[in-house]
């Protein structure tokens, strides 16, 4: 069996996946893995670029049309072979053998756990890699953010000034960089595919929690997420991203 089976989904982001793939085969020295792109219909030339340069080192799954990250990465998980599956966003680069840094603390971990890293931007600053669930309190300042972006200047920046990083448990990891077992990912039916794009890694959280999975945000692994650079903003993905909000929150509140 592999280790670990990494899924990257991709719209239209050719030059980002490649930094991102070649990262990873620079530095990924202490475990098994495979690579799986699903690319959402992308008209960048992606889909070739990425065939051509890899050949057999990368598996392409090309969808038909834009089917959002949730059920993108469900296709890519149905396809994937590895014990663990890496959930990576296409804008993020490794800078260290993260995923065996991955497996190795989930391998040591007595019970099943969904495990996530430390995102750093692209000046060494910490963002967004984790957080609490959200209740309806945390869904109105969220949606505020969306409106006032200066308030989100704000938030990142209490986030920039937090002390040295620490493993610790917390209520969800982000999607962007999100390591669980296969079979666990199976049990819970992987994402709910209601959700396009935003929220749903926090649903999956939320029902893994319920099941006794907890989520870990550890320290070894060291990535780069270019936050933001994958989806710019636009009045549709504000419209996206409230849409998503009020499904979460008919769902789980």
């Amino acid at each position: 069996m592999i280790d670990v089976s990494i899924i990257i989904i991709n719209y239209n982001t050719k030059q980002l996946l490649d930094d991102c793939i070649n990262s990873i085969i620079k530095h990924t020295k202490d475990v098994t893995y495979e690579i799986i792109v699903v690319d959402n219909a992308s008209s960048d030339g992606s889909v070739e670029f990425i065939k051509s340069k890899y050949e057999s080192k990368v598996q392409v799954i090309s969808d038909p049309k834009n089917y959002g990250f949730g059920k993108a990465n469900n296709i890519g998980e149905k396809a994937a072979d590895g014990k663990y599956i890496f959930l990576l966003n296409s804008d993020t680069v490794l800078l260290n053998d993260a995923i065996s840094k991955f497996f190795y603390v989930s391998e040591g971990k007595n019970n099943h756990c969904i495990l996530g890293c430390y995102l750093q931007d692209a000046e060494g600053k910490y963002i967004h890699s984790f957080s609490d669930f959200q209740d309806r309190k945390h869904l109105f300042i969220r949606t505020l953010y969306l409106y006032f972006p200066w308030l989100l200047k704000i938030r990142k920046q209490s986030i920039n000034n937090r002390s040295e990083p620490i493993e610790k448990k917390v209520d969800f990891i982000t999607g962007a960089d999100l390591f669980i077992r296969k079979a666990d990912y199976d049990r819970l039916g992987g994402f709910d595919e209601n959700f396009f794009m935003y929220c749903e890694d926090e649903d999956l959280c939320l029902r893994a929690s319920k099941l006794g999975i907890p989520c870990w945000v550890i320290t070894e692994p060291k990535i780069i997420h270019l936050e933001g650079k994958s989806s710019k903003v636009s009045s549709a993905k504000r419209k996206m991203i409230l849409a998503s909000y009020n499904y979460f929150m008919r769902k789980n509140l």
